[in-house]
């Protein structure tokens, strides 16, 4: 009863999920009219489970290929600065992604205290590969989500060093192996956060120049996609878009310090505070730094 679709590179999206649909709308009809029982009743039982498995699938694709929204507001929530029973570490809380920097133990349980929502994490960073940074990132991950997303695979990236690979191979079951003989090494990692430049609006008056009529199309001219009006007229998004104003990016920079004696050059390095790559200008508007048991913020 099942038959794949015919491959076709330039066959739209949209036109295989509507074949999709049909299909399975079909096979359902057939369904309500005759016994699953029947050989062909199963036949197209299993039909109907591959098509809306397979239409899962593509919408899933599509769903990965849309760019991530720009956040209206950014912030940076300290959950501990080494002074309590919780170790430093600092979220960089957005309206729809968190960012979770050092994960010491007992982090999931400060997060619920700050009104931050586990669901929302997407990525933690650790600036050094002791116990005292990752010690939290066991019970974190196992921190069960009460949202109604909460069925749907969770993917949270880990960035730092490679030492995270064997620490998470070492929570299965235990093999006897010789221990290698290797020399550890201390590595201190920093992270730049760049934030994203907010979404050009659209140019009213450009728009009543052009003599565009309202409708869903704006929304798309907004999104920068161009358009072909009803008229026949091929508009560029560029064309009705505001000017792009140029300004400096601002960012933060979090960074591991070894000794209080070296906090002065790193407050007083002028490469921190502006670093030109290429044509973007960075503006260092904070500068988080994790030394031992305590962090310092340090506000430009």
């Amino acid at each position: 009863m099942y038959v794949p679709l015919p491959a076709k590179k330039e066959q739209d999206t949209e036109e295989i999920i509507q074949a999709l649909n049909r299909r399975i709308s079909e096979y359902r009809k057939y369904l309500s009219r005759h016994s699953n029982s029947t050989y062909l009743g199963k036949k197209a039982l299993a039909s109907v489970e591959i098509l809306t498995q397979e239409l899962a699938d593509i919408q899933q694709m599509n769903k990965a290929k849309v760019s991530p929204a720009i956040p209206s507001s950014v912030s940076i929530e300290i959950i501990s600065n080494g002074t309590t029973h919780l170790r430093p570490c600092v979220v960089i809380h957005t309206n729809y992604k968190d960012y979770l920097f050092n994960c010491p133990e007992g982090t999931s349980r400060f997060l619920a205290a700050n009104r931050l929502k586990a669901i929302n994490l997407t990525d933690i960073f650790f600036t050094r590969d002791t116990w005292e940074h990752f010690a939290g990132v066991s019970g974190l991950l196992k921190t069960p989500v009460a949202s109604s997303s909460s069925k749907l695979e969770r993917i949270i990236r880990l960035h730092g060093s490679h030492n995270k690979t064997k620490y998470f191979e070492s929570q299965n079951d235990y093999t006897d192996a010789d221990f290698p003989s290797s020399v550890t090494t201390k590595l201190d990692i920093a992270f730049l956060v760049e934030l994203k430049p907010p979404q050009r609006s659209l140019d009213i008056q450009k728009i009543r120049n052009l003599k565009i009529p309202s409708g869903p199309h704006m929304k798309q001219l907004k999104d920068g996609e161009d358009i072909t009006l009803s008229d026949g007229r091929f508009v560029k998004a560029e064309e009705v878009l505001s000017d792009l104003k140029a300004k400096p990016l601002y960012a933060c920079l979090i960074v591991e310090c070894s000794d209080l004696r070296k906090l002065q050059s790193l407050q007083n390095n002028t490469l921190l505070r502006v670093s030109f790559s290429w044509f973007k200008i960075w503006v260092i508007e904070f500068l988080l730094i994790f030394y031992f048991v305590s962090l310092l913020l340090i506000v430009s």
